[in-house]
């Protein structure tokens, strides 16, 4: 809500929009997509962000390695 404030504050808050998506979800990804297809989008911020656990040295936690690539490299990529 403050971030969208203060881009509205920026000028033209009628044309901006705030939509929130699950980037790892292929299916919503699908239907977003879809639902903006017809669209024109002159600026984009893909915000997406997660923080994996720290490891010592052959300890991490490969599953969640995976989803924080996922979520900070592959998803963003998709979506744009």
């Amino acid at each position: 809500p403050e971030g969208r404030a203060r881009l509205s504050a920026l000028g033209h808050p009628d044309r901006l929009e705030a939509l929130t998506l699950d980037l790892t979800d292929d299916t919503a990804l699908e239907r977003f997509s879809a639902s903006i297809a017809s669209r024109t989008i002159d600026v984009l911020v893909n915000n997406a962000g997660l923080y994996g656990r720290s490891g010592t040295r052959g300890q991490q936690d490969w599953t969640e390695w995976r989803q924080v690539f996922d979520v900070n490299v592959l998803a963003p990529v998709r979506l744009t």
